[in-house]
């Protein structure tokens, strides 16, 4: 088979990646995804999108939802203090992402995107083209993004080096007896202070439960022990069976830019994945689009879609998440403090954090007039938040 020719190639059918493809295939150019797998595969990831992202997703992805939660628990543990938000529309829905990623391609191919799925990247090439060593031979193009991951092959292949956070957590999905899974069929649950440093969250989904242990701190962590504690916590009794996915989450973004040697990093290969939550699917989403409208509007020049992505990511992005790792930093850190918040603010406080879930960004919430942010601020500059 001889090189195939491209305008863009996509490493990488994720939503990050699949979004792109749709975009750019929808402006007339030619276009390829470059699947290491074959479709539908699974992907371990929580599943929940929260309400926000909806409007960066360009298809209708209803067919593949499989819970729409009305309510959210967020609870501090450790403070002994539970907060129920309501709304009369979904926080969070719940998709499997196998099912997910599989619509976005199959969107994307309508839409004139070639896939090649079992397809594996091996080295890339850059002169005035791009040439990428495939498993499926050699494809010659313009521009190369990167939607391959936390541990992406793209961005080490193409000059970058390991700047950001990679932070471990842990997916299970937990099968039990229909009368168990129906106590929490309409609610999703963010439960911190089940150990140090991390969250515990429990997403219902179909025809089981999703449940992970994400951790940002680097001390002692035995998630085999952790999560049957969780799952005593949350009254599970008994287990048909679960199956254990571990991840690296990468909470914080490349420090040496996104765009370099005519490739562009989206998702979780740029690390644009909330540092509080470790939510990443909205990240992946809006920077697949951003990145889209950067090449077309920069015209396959370098320079041009270097400054048009950047300057998109740091009006939209990279100041949220900045911001956001000042507040996960307060979250893990200061548990103390954190708690002192939750029992004199909670019910106010766990509300302002929902909201962000619709769309409220975390640089409104600092800004709030009512900001136990400030509070925090102040404890930390007059030594208490020395409490460890």
């Amino acid at each position: 088979m001889g090189t195939q020719q491209f305008d863009v190639t996509i490493i990488g059918c994720g939503p990050a990646g699949s979004n792109a493809g749709l975009r750019l295939a929808r402006y007339g150019l030619k276009v390829a995804i470059l699947e290491k797998n074959k479709l539908p595969r699974y992907k371990p990831c929580g599943g929940g999108i929260v309400f926000k992202t909806f409007k960066y997703i360009p298809i209708d992805i209803s067919s593949v939802i499989e819970r729409k939660c009305y309510s959210v628990s967020l609870s501090m543990v450790s403070a002994h203090k539970q907060f129920i938000i309501k709304r009369d529309f979904p926080l969070i829905s719940m998709t499997m992402r196998d099912k997910l990623d599989q619509l976005f391609a199959e969107a994307a191919i309508n839409a004139g995107v070639k896939l090649f799925e079992g397809c594996k990247l091996k080295d890339i090439e850059v002169n005035k083209r791009v040439l990428l060593n495939t498993s499926a031979g050699s494809i010659k193009t313009d521009f190369v993004i990167g939607a391959d991951g936390a541990i992406s092959t793209v961005a080490r292949k193409a000059g970058w080096k390991e700047t950001r956070t990679l932070i471990p957590s842990i997916n299970w999905e937990v099968f039990v007896e229909d009368k168990e899974l129906d106590k929490f069929t309409d609610m999703a649950r963010f439960d911190f202070g089940i150990f140090s440093g991390g969250y515990a969250w429990m997403f219902p989904k179909r025809d089981h439960l999703s449940i992970g242990l994400l951790k940002t701190r680097k001390n002692s962590f035995f998630p085999d022990l952790l999560i049957e504690k969780y799952l005593r916590f949350l009254g599970i009794k008994k287990v048909l069976y679960m199956k254990r996915y571990p991840y690296p989450i990468p909470i914080s973004p490349r420090t040496d830019g996104f765009v370099k040697n005519r490739t562009i990093l989206v998702g979780d290969a740029a690390g644009f994945v909330d540092p509080i939550t470790g939510e990443g699917i909205s990240g992946a989403i809006l920077s697949g689009k951003l990145a889209a409208e950067a090449i077309v509007k920069g015209r396959f020049q370098e320079d041009r879609v270097k400054r048009i992505y950047e300057s998109y990511l740091r009006g939209i992005i990279l100041s949220e998440l900045q911001i956001g790792r000042f507040l996960s930093g307060l979250t893990y850190k200061y548990p103390k403090i954190r708690d002192f918040l939750f029992k004199t603010y909670g019910q106010k406080l766990a509300e302002a954090l929902a909201d962000t879930a619709l769309g409220r960004t975390y640089r409104s919430l600092v800004l709030s007039p009512f900001t136990p942010v400030k509070i925090i601020l102040y404890l930390i500059q007059s030594s208490i938040g020395k409490v460890k």
